[in-house]
């Protein structure tokens, strides 16, 4: 069981905010999008456990192409999507 599950309120904030697409391509990973869009928790919580389920903290990424890359070069991809949602959050 998950201890922070995504409420719907913040599925559909995360999916509006992210235009109902996956947003890898928009910060530069490379690829044609594949399968569902899924939610990413794209800060750790430390020792391998995911972040907390916030507005700041979930992505929208494919899960065939970006989701994977992301998980496979983490410390690429990890800054340029924390700083697309937070400038799309308004955080600066």
């Amino acid at each position: 069981m998950r201890r922070d599950p995504v409420t719907p309120e913040m599925a559909e904030h995360v999916r509006s905010r992210d235009n109902f697409s996956c947003i890898g391509p928009v910060v530069g990973m490379p690829g044609q999008c594949e399968g569902k869009v899924e939610f990413d928790h794209i800060l750790n919580g430390g020792m391998s456990y995911r972040g907390p389920s916030t507005a700041l903290n979930l992505a929208s990424l494919c899960a065939y192409v970006h989701h994977p890359m992301k998980g496979a070069d983490a410390n690429r991809w990890r800054p340029l999507l924390v700083a697309f949602v937070a400038r799309m959050e308004g955080v600066r």
